[in-house]
């Protein structure tokens, strides 16, 4: 894995819902994802926490803004409900 210096120049995210480094480091180390495992090995990785409630599209609106979901307003939609009573 490159280091923190070498990280600087370009950044490429992907993000994989549900995939988290604890079930993919295993198929990483036997070749079963040559091209993940290429971009880890010259790149950097890491865990991003999700967001509270742990719901898709409130985890993703988050990482995109860089806001948690009561500054962004996106919520799931029995959280919604629940507010309007």
């Amino acid at each position: 894995m490159a280091d923190a210096a070498q990280c600087r120049n370009k950044t490429l995210v992907i993000g994989l819902a549900g995939a988290t480094l604890h079930l993919l480091s295993p198929w990483l180390a036997a070749g079963a994802l040559p091209r993940l495992q290429a971009l880890e090995q010259r790149g950097c990785s890491g865990t991003l926490y999700s967001t509270i409630p742990p719901v898709s599209p409130v985890a993703w609106s988050s990482f995109c803004t860089g806001v948690n979901p009561a500054k962004h307003g996106i919520l799931p939609r029995a959280w919604q409900l629940l507010a309007a009573r």
